[in-house]
């Protein structure tokens, strides 16, 4: 992979209207090319052809009848240099951008200066995907993938202000509120004019107070507009499977071409997605409450060199979210309707078998979520013994309601916290917990961390419901529940100077006490959630760098 970057700014002070101002322009190009070259890929086609017909075959010069059980010595050199390949990738993004700021102060308030900044920018991002030719023709044994190619041109103006109300009064050493907007104009997107307000409230030197609201909004990159489509396996029971279903299988299975008998022979179902142009941007509006209390008082009672508390409330609205259709969803509501809107997307073979459900990414999606953060941070004094540190962070979802298209092509609201998605991955944990401790002296560091995942409940699919043994999710029909699960991590740390230049020396341990990862029947990789749960097992690692 080869990266170039240049970069180069110029910034200066002036003064206007008896005050000083500051100002900075910025401009950066940058490049990077990359080449994927993976030896000894196979080629699916060809494994068919050389396993297949001799009479096929031989239409092939090039081609090796294949021997695989023939005994050892029965695969031979001239096989494997048939149906394998060097796979060549190749990507590349270009981005360019300038940008130029202004801020200072407009007027003196008795509590203080009123300070501006304004700033204009413009951004221009161009990336492109190649992949091998083997792989875009959907003739190797992994994933296809298609060439992906798209610019994206950004113009974007922003201006903020900050006033203070109050200072160094009862109640009130300092109050301030706080407004920003930014216009985004996307050649590829449209415009859109965010804005935000926010409020401080400082009480005394342990006590603040904060609240904002605000506007996002999010254009959808190059790979959500311009990917031409790639594929993956998920794990899928087909409503019409009779051996899942215990025979009791959609009469409108019938009507889709479906033997009453049909078995379906993979769990794994083919999901192909991909960009479009057609899509909008995001928006959003959040809320945010908190607060932070650093007590001294109390520290230096417990005898400790600080300790704060901080809690935070969200919630958030998201509509329009950039989405690919449930595949899941998308079979059991062409089932459930023969509704074409999503029997469109599902090819079924002659014999019944689906072989595919499709599924480009849309704006189908919104979000409303909430949630609360806190967390405990203290220090102990410096001693003889060395200091330590202490966090304790928390994280309870209170709720994620999700909306998706239900079998009448409208959008329904569904409650996620404390559920899985399974295939892609995608776990909505109620309660999160971390506690690190760092103990330091002199050049030697150690730290030891925590860390509890709560319990959540998948539907009861994947491996379990495609052979029929849902008998065995623990919650019935309603699920299977995936267990809670606490992992330990050690690190510990030596900086010794060596030639001149800071070194940290690192040996680590992930998951100390080999805690066994809970098994998830519906997620694809091996059986466990890997976007919130470790790879199963202890793992040692070891690290040195450098600081000139």
């Amino acid at each position: 992979m080869d990266t170039y970057v240049i970069s180069g700014s110029l910034e200066g002070e002036t003064e206007l209207a008896g005050s000083a101002w500051f100002w900075d322009v910025t401009s950066t190009w940058a490049k990077s090319q990359a080449s994927q070259v993976k030896d000894g890929a196979f080629n699916a086609r060809k494994i068919n052809t050389a396993l297949g017909d001799p009479a096929i075959c031989a239409l092939d010069p090039a081609c090796v009848p294949l021997n695989l059980f023939g005994g050892e010595g029965s695969l031979t050199q001239e096989m494997l240099d048939y149906i394998t390949f060097t796979q060549k990738d190749q990507s590349r993004n270009e981005l360019f951008d300038i940008s130029a700021n202004l801020s200072g102060e407009v007027f003196q308030l008795p509590a203080g200066a009123v300070g501006v900044a304004v700033g204009w920018e413009y951004r221009s991002e161009k990336g492109n995907f190649i992949p091998d030719n083997v792989v875009s023709s959907g003739e190797t044994a992994g994933i296809p993938a298609s060439p992906t190619v798209g610019r994206i041109d950004v113009k974007e103006f922003y201006g903020e202000v900050s006033i203070p109300l109050l200072a160094d009064v009862d109640f009130a050493k300092y109050w301030a509120l706080s407004a920003a907007a930014r216009h985004s104009s996307y050649s590829t997107s449209g415009s859109n004019t965010v804005f935000k307000v926010g409020t401080a409230w400082q009480v005394n030197d342990d006590l603040t107070f904060r609240a904002n609201w605000s506007e996002g909004f999010r254009a959808p990159h190059i790979g959500e507009l311009f990917n031409n489509g790639s594929r993956f396996d998920s794990n899928i029971t087909d409503p019409c499977d009779s051996v899942a279903n215990a025979g009791n299988v959609p009469a409108n299975c019938a009507a889709l071409g479906v033997p009453a008998d049909h078995q379906q022979p993979n769990a794994q179902i083919s999901v192909t997605t991909g960009g479009n142009r057609n899509l909008t941007p995001e928006t959003a509006e959040t809320y945010t409450v908190g607060m932070t209390y650093s007590p001294t008082e109390f520290a230096e009672s417990m005898g400790l060199a600080g300790i704060t508390f901080e809690i935070n409330y969200y919630d958030i609205q998201m509509e329009n979210v950039i989405q690919a259709p449930n595949a899941a969803e998308v079979l059991q509501n062409c089932v459930a309707t023969l509704n074409p809107l999503f029997c469109d997307n599902v090819d079924r073979s002659a014999t019944g078998v689906v072989r595919r459900i499709d599924g480009i990414l849309t704006n189908i999606a919104s979000i409303n979520t909430n949630g609360l953060d806190w967390s405990i941070t203290a220090e102990t004094q410096a001693a003889d013994w060395g200091q330590l540190r202490f966090k304790w962070v928390n994280n309870h979802l209170f709720s994620y309601e999700e909306g998706a298209l239900n079998a009448q092509g409208t959008i329904d609201f569904i409650e996620r916290a404390g559920t899985e998605l399974g295939s892609p991955e995608r776990a909505f944990i109620k309660f999160k917990s971390s506690l690190f401790i760092d103990w330091s002296l002199d050049r030697w560091s150690v730290g030891l961390s925590g860390r509890y995942i709560d319990s959540f409940t998948e539907a009861c699919g994947g491996t379990l419901g495609t052979f029929g043994f849902t008998q065995h999710c623990s919650e019935g029909a309603d699920g299977n529940k995936v267990g809670s699960v606490f992992y330990t991590d050690l690190a510990v740390t030596y900086t010794p100077e060596i030639f001149a230049a800071e070194t940290a020396v690192t040996f680590g341990i992930q998951n100390l006490l080999d805690t066994d990862t809970p098994l998830c029947t519906s997620c694809d990789l091996n059986n466990f959630e890997g976007t919130v749960h470790q790879i199963p097992g202890r793992f040692f690692y070891g690290r040195i760098s450098f600081k000139l």
